[in-house]
C-alpha cells in the first residue's frame, strides 16, 4: 500500500496544487481485460502537448480514480509486477507482469486509448482487447 500512497502524492506533485491554476476534474472510471475487471495496476493520463501526466491506481475491481485538469490525454495501461522465482531454485528471479495486458496499452506511442476531460466529461472506462 505504500506504493499507491507514494504514486498518490506523485499525482498531486504532477498535477499542481495551485488554486491560481486550472480547473481540477475528478476523474473515475474502469478498466476491464475482455469482461473482467483488471485486477491492480496503474492508468496514466499524459497530456500530448504538454507531456504533463498523472496516474492512477486501478483497484481490484478495476476501478481508477485521478484529478486531472480539464484537456485531451492519451491513456496508457501498466499492470503490476510481480517476481518469479526461477524453476531451480539456483537462477535469479525474473519480473513478471501479473496480467497479460497486450503491450499497445503500455505505451503512448502504441496506444489507441484517449480521454477529452471536461465539464460533464470525467468518467472514461477502458475495455482493453486482446
Amino acid at each position: 500500500m505504500a506504493k499507491y500512497g507514494l504514486c498518490l502524492v506523485a499525482v498531486g506533485l504532477l498535477v499542481g496544487c495551485s488554486e491560481s491554476g486550472p480547473k481540477i476534474y475528478p476523474v473515475d472510471g474502469k478498466v476491464t481485460i475482455g469482461k473482467k475487471p483488471m485486477n491492480g495496476g496503474f492508468v496514466s493520463f499524459e497530456d500530448p502537448t504538454t507531456g504533463k501526466a498523472a496516474q492512477g491506481v486501478i483497484e481490484e475491481d478495476g476501478s481508477y480514480t485521478v484529478q486531472l485538469p480539464e484537456g485531451s490525454y492519451q491513456v496508457m495501461i501498466e499492470p503490476i509486477e510481480i517476481e518469479v522465482k526461477s524453476k531451480d531454485g539456483m537462477s535469479p528471479p525474473e519480473m513478471k507482469y501479473a496480467q497479460n495486458v497486450p503491450e499497445r496499452y503500455m505505451s503512448v506511442d502504441t496506444t489507441d486509448l484517449s480521454a477529452e476531460v471536461g465539464d460533464g466529461s470525467t468518467t472514461f472506462d477502458f475495455q482493453l482487447k486482446r
